[in-house]
Formats: C-alpha cells, structure tokens, sequence
C-alpha cells in the first residue's frame, strides 16, 4: 500500500471557510496524491472512528467526495465503512483503490479496527490509504490488539476526554469522571503518545482552558502535567505548555517567554522541569510493566493507580476536586508502605503505612504525588 499520515488533510489549525473543504496543498501533500493517484476513478472507503454515528459518518463521506473530485482526484463513490457495513469490508476493500482511516475517539476506533480484523485484511492491500489526524491511524506494533503495525498512536481521545474534564466546572465534574479515566484504555492495548498540544484546543491555549481562577489553572497544570507523566506513554508538550502559556498558539511567533517573569508560571516551568528529571529516573514511568487502578472515586475526584517496571512499584494518587480528603483509602494490594517522592501540590512528605494491602492518604485539594510502594 501507499500510505498517507496526515492530521488533517484540509489543513491545520482548523479555520472557518466554504462548506465544502479543499486539500491542503502545503508538504506536497496534494502533489504526492496526484503522483500515485490511478488515472481512472477508483472506489473510495471511509473507515469510521465511531462505527455507529451513521449520520456523521455519511455527511464526512458527502464532504471529502466533492473535496476529492475538486482536488483532481476523481473517487466513483467515498463508501462509509461502519457497524452497518462491517461485515462486507473484506469484499469491499479489494475493488477500492483508496481507504480513508477517519479521525477520532482512540479507544473506540482501536475496538472497530480490532473487531474488523483490519489489520488482517490490508496484509494484501495495494491501493492508497490515508490517516485523518494522527488518531485515526490507531496504530500500535500489536496488530493482533487492532493496530496497523505502527509504533505508536498519538492519543487524541485521552487528550479530548482529559481536557474536557478540566475545563468543566468543579461542580460538575462528575459526569465527566469516568470519561477521565475510561480513557485511559486498556493497559497495553497501545503505546500512546500522550500530548498536551494546541492540535486538540485552538484556538485557546491549554491553560486558559482550564477551568477556574489563576492560582487554581495553575494547580490544575501541575495535576495535568502529572497525570500525563504517570499515564503509560510517551509524553509531548508543546508551544508553552510547560509553563502555563495563556496565549493561544501562531505559528507566526515565538512562545510568550515574558510569561517567566511571573512567580506562578516560573514556578510551573520549574515544576515541569523537575517531573521531566524524575520521570527519566523512574522506569515504572517511562517503561512500566503492569499498571493497576487503585481508586476512582466520582464522588471527591480522587483517582489512584500503580506502575511496575521489575522491582519499582509506584503509586499515583490525585485529588482533582476542591475539597481535601483525610485517609484516603487506596489498595496498591502488597507492600508494608508508600514513600513520597513526587508532590503536585501539598502532599504529607512522611512515609504511610499498607496494612492488609490498603494505604490511607491525605490529599489537599488539586494535589496529587507519586509514592513507591516498599
């Protein structure tokens, strides 16, 4: 096959304009089409991220046909491939001669794809494939999970569910928890790259995002920073995120450095800086083997899990509600401790002690810390 990786082959950032997209044309990109493009129409398929939005699927397949034909591209019919369809595709994918792989929600897609056997049926595919956001790609080296046979996905649905969940409201949060932690997938099931990038949130920057007063976005940052940090992957900041940048991002200039002259955001650009350091140190965080939920409690917002990588064991623990929690029960399930080694926030630096496999902690509001389980 020939293969197309875009984030969106109508450009990016997105910007309002004619209903009907055109093509990017920046990278080559419409020039390489045209290069490996038959000089016949040939069948097109739109393989969808959320195999039952029948309507969303149908009017992105009405869309990108006309996109196509304008671009020089000529498609006989962009054939949306979803649940009501699923099972024709092993019939449907040798008379195309170009497959759409669309963007979305990363877990729901990777379960279709894996569903579908994709991965199986384009062993013997030729024609032209193209990925809409790197999300769409869904693609892990475990083809037997529904990857295609890259090394990692760029994990947009636990940036979209994670992002939401921060810009809500404190007090209405509690839908949006287990959407929090549901994206989390299962261990395994990918290997993500987990980004903190303007590519989910233009034109606001993260940080404005943010739910809240400036002290609390602040707190909130160094929660978001650690969630990414301890969630396996591989983590990417961008553009200012590191340091709280209110400014949405231009490709036109630099990041607002004059940003480091206030306490709040120096103290975040150190922050982040530290958790680099540590993370690097720790190979339960960049290489874990296993990963375990110990908590998840709607009611306060505290979420808890555990990473292994050979003899390290680390815990994870954040509060993302207002209110402090006193004991704190969490269930790593062995050990005799928990010692503190990273804090967002206030954490009780004294070591805690497991008994029956539970820990009791004390979590201030917006906190969170990692501790290693002995």
């Amino acid at each position: 096959m020939t293969l197309f990786l875009t984030s969106s082959p109508s450009g990016c950032p997105f910007e309002p304009g004619p209903e009907i997209p055109v093509l990017d044309p920046r990278n080559h990109f419409v020039a390489n089409l045209r290069a490996v493009w038959p000089d016949h129409p040939v069948l097109g398929l739109a393989i969808a991220a959320d195999p039952t939005a029948y309507e969303q699927n149908d009017e992105m397949c009405r869309v990108f046909l006309q996109s196509f034909g304008q671009a020089h591209l000529p498609l006989t019919d962009l054939v949306p491939c979803d649940a009501r369809n699923q099972d024709e595709l092993s019939t449907l994918l040798p008379q195309s001669g170009f497959v759409m792989l669309c963007g979305g929600h990363v877990p729901t897609q990777n379960h279709f794809f894996a569903r579908i056997g994709l991965a199986g049926l384009f062993h013997s595919y030729h024609g032209i494939v193209m990925g809409v956001s790197a999300g769409s790609m869904n693609a892990t080296s475990d083809t037997a999970s529904g990857g295609l046979g890259f090394d990692y996905v760029w994990e947009i649905g636990w940036t979209q569910d994670t992002l939401a969940y921060f810009a809500a409201p404190f007090g209405g949060r509690s839908a949006l928890f287990r959407q929090l932690c549901g994206s989390f997938g299962p261990f395994g099931a990918v290997q993500g790259i987990n980004a903190l990038s303007h590519d989910e949130n233009h034109p606001a920057s993260i940080f404005t995002r943010l739910y809240g007063n400036a002290e609390e976005k602040l707190a909130q940052m160094r929660l978001l920073l650690l969630l990414q940090a301890a969630r396996p992957g591989k983590s990417l900041l961008f553009a200012g995120v590191e340091f709280g940048q209110p400014d949405a991002f231009t490709d036109g200039r630099e990041p607002n450095w004059a940003m480091l002259a206030d306490a709040g955001h120096r103290a975040l650009a150190d922050y982040s800086k530290a958790l680099n350091a540590f993370c690097l140190a720790h190979p339960a965080l960049y290489a874990p083997q296993s990963f375990a939920w110990t908590a998840q409690d709607t009611s306060t917002g505290v979420l808890g899990f555990t990473l292994q990588a050979g003899c390290e064991t680390l815990l994870c623990a954040l509060n993302t509600g207002t209110q402090a929690v006193q004991g704190f029960g969490l269930k790593p399930g062995w050990g005799s401790c928990a010692l503190p080694l990273f804090a967002a926030g206030w954490v009780d630096n004294a070591p805690r002690p497991i008994a029956n496999g539970w820990l009791a902690l004390d979590l201030a509001p917006l906190s969170g810390g990692i501790w290693q389980i002995e």
